[in-house]
């Protein structure tokens, strides 16, 4: 480095912006000072909020897990086997795979998947009330019990979702303002 480059031009050390040749009681007390103790409450818009946790979001929870799992082994059945698209089987049972995507997330309780999920499986309810219309047989009736599937489990993730909001974002009293 060239000389003088460490410091500021105000005498000041370059990393630190504190005088290097002034030390007063303040300064010293504030070395000295300890850390401020974290809250145990939630608090909004931090990292690693808590999560309020009630009975009835524990029933969402497994309302939701035992619908995934059930329209994971339908959309794989379905196209695998029972009545695909193509003899033989077709691509279509990727369907049933891309669920597994959100499922250990759901598993665990995580509100984020809860949230996407809720977007996602959408797709699956248009499919099957499209193919619940179109088709006839037994693809009908498997895309109304998909249909059923994907509205319940879409239900019960929005449940779940307002049932473990903040405490804060309920509480008016303690939100803070806009």
């Amino acid at each position: 480095y060239p000389p003088g480059a460490l410091q500021h031009h105000q005498r000041r050390l370059a990393l630190w912006r504190q005088p290097h040749f002034r030390r007063t009681r303040e300064s010293a007390a504030l070395r000295e000072r300890k850390p401020p103790r974290l809250s145990s409450g939630p608090s909004p818009g931090k990292i690693g909020q808590k999560i309020r946790f009630t009975v009835k979001a524990r029933h969402y929870q497994i309302i939701s897990c035992t619908t995934l799992i059930a329209l994971i082994f339908l959309c794989i059945s379905w196209e695998g086997w029972l009545a695909p698209l193509r003899p033989g089987g077709s691509w279509m049972t990727l369907k049933g795979i891309l669920l597994l995507l959100p499922l250990f997330g759901i598993l665990r309780g995580k509100r984020y998947t809860y949230k996407w999920l809720s977007l996602f499986i959408q797709f699956y309810l248009l499919e099957g009330l499209t193919r619940a219309t179109s088709d006839q047989g037994l693809s009908q009736i498997l895309a109304c019990i998909e249909t059923a599937l994907a509205f319940t489990l879409f239900v019960a993730s929005i449940l779940y979702i307002r049932s473990t909001r903040l405490q804060n974002a309920e509480d008016p009293s303690t939100a803070t303002p806009p």
